[in-house]
């Protein structure tokens, strides 16, 4: 991504002129919301097609879709093809085009995305902050959620949530905004997980440029393989490589469970060569974090989705999850991927086992 996606570009200078000139709404939105300056002492390795996240992120040109809308009409030319195309003697010229045209239209989403993401950041940013100040107007916790149960009742709670947390993240989110909502959550979980300054986890474990993984999911097995990395090391196994962290988080499809990087500490422990003790560590890594069968530790049973649904129906009679405990709990500890992943897996189940979701279908 080049600068030239975003014509007729805005310099974050010009963007200044411009604010001062609007309402006193957009002067708090620039203050608490937007980064227009870049400061010197932030990394650069978060790029998207090699262009950085930072100077991304101080693109303020509110005019953003129309100007890649154009670009994106220019480029698409049947026309063009077509001609190309009759001509038999043209029909490199005519593959050629077809590629070209296909990258320019691919790089508008990509543009149109990245920049719809910073905004986004940005308006979450400004909503926390509002939440943030109500809360601390109420004082007390419960206050302030009766007034938000009152106001918007359940469904923009988990979105709430990760306003206020986008916005107690401070300057990072702000100058990071281009990453997106979901990125920027995922690297406030790395930073609580491992207690360090989000420049030092950059530093120390590059990601990848975010225009080969658009969705996020190669961004999240990152910073799996990044907590699992320092959880092992934490349990004293400080001979593990990233690559091996990297590919136990991606068959485990999470990061390892503390107790469960005490318990490949513990079956080390029997071998008294490191070198056994290093070959031991990659069985267990190639064996998808599966111990042998005569280890001391057991392998891990599969659990059968009868026993999942059943503990979720009891789990679901027995708690009040209209609590406002319950709730502020359980708000960063469930990730919407996640649930969303649950929501698509029972609709599709009751799908297949033709069964009937509708609620008037339910028992009384």
């Amino acid at each position: 991504m080049t600068t030239e996606n975003m014509e007729p570009n805005v310099s974050p200078s010009t963007a200044k002129m411009e604010h001062r000139s609007e309402s006193r709404v957009l002067n708090d939105f620039e203050k608490y919301a937007l980064v227009i300056e870049k400061s010197p002492d932030l990394p650069e390795q978060l790029s998207m097609d090699s262009t950085s996240i930072l100077e991304i992120s101080q693109m303020v040109n509110q005019k953003y879709s129309h100007s890649i809308v154009k670009k994106a009409i220019k480029a698409f030319n049947v026309e063009k093809l077509h001609k190309l195309r009759e001509d038999k003697y043209q029909f490199p010229l005519y593959l050629e085009e077809g590629k070209r045209q296909i990258k320019e239209l691919y790089g508008c989403i990509e543009s149109l995305d990245v920049h719809t993401s910073k905004f986004t950041v940005s308006f979450l940013i400004a909503i926390g902050k509002i939440l943030v100040d109500i809360e601390e107007a109420y004082g007390k916790k419960k206050d302030y959620m009766k007034w938000q149960k009152e106001n918007f009742g359940y469904k923009h709670m988990r979105y709430f949530q990760q306003a206020k947390q986008l916005y107690r993240m401070g300057d990072f989110a702000r100058v990071y905004s281009a990453l997106g909502k979901n990125r920027l959550i995922e690297f406030d979980r790395l930073k609580k997980e491992l207690k360090l300054d989000y420049h030092v986890i950059l530093a120390a474990h590059p990601f990848e440029d975010i225009t080969a993984d658009f969705d996020g999911v190669l961004f999240t097995e990152h910073v799996d393989s990044i907590i699992t990395y320092y959880r092992v090391k934490n349990a004293g196994i400080d001979f593990i490589e990233f690559d091996q962290a990297s590919l136990l988080a991606s068959y485990l499809r999470k990061p390892i469970a503390v107790k469960e990087a005490r318990d490949v500490k513990v079956y080390l422990d029997k071998f008294n060569d490191i070198d056994e003790q290093k070959n031991q560590l990659e069985h267990y890594v190639l064996n998808k974090g599966v111990f042998p069968d005569n280890g001391i530790i057991p392998s891990r049973k599969r659990i059968s989705l009868t026993k999942y649904i059943a503990d979720l129906v009891v789990y679901s009679e027995k708690t009040d999850i209209d609590d406002s405990q319950w709730i502020e709990s359980h708000k960063e500890k469930i990730s919407d991927q996640k649930l969303v992943k649950v929501y698509q897996f029972i609709s599709k189940l009751a799908e297949i086992l033709q069964i009937n979701l509708s609620q008037d279908q339910l028992p009384n």
